[in-house]
């Protein structure tokens, strides 16, 4: 079963946190807009940049707070991982 991590960060210039992480993990920024970036960490984790002003729901944390969500090919492998 393949899973797929994604790392969330909060932070407050997604922009600079995206230059400063490509440089620091040796990363791609495979995604970037004003409020999010994102880079890819191997074949399948990726790190997500979020500027903290646009966390939805907002977080009690900002910024240094975060997130860790798992993708799963469907509902089976979410049950069987449970």
């Amino acid at each position: 079963m393949q899973i797929d991590p994604l790392f969330i960060l909060y932070v407050s210039d997604p922009d600079a946190s995206a230059r400063f992480y490509a440089d620091a993990l040796r990363a791609p920024v495979i995604f970037q807009s004003p409020s999010y970036a994102m880079l890819a960490l191997g074949p399948s984790a990726r790190l997500g940049l979020w500027h903290a002003d646009d966390v939805a729901p907002a977080a009690s944390v900002l910024p240094g707070g975060g997130e860790l969500s798992f993708t799963l090919a469907d509902r089976a492998a979410l049950e069987a991982l449970r």
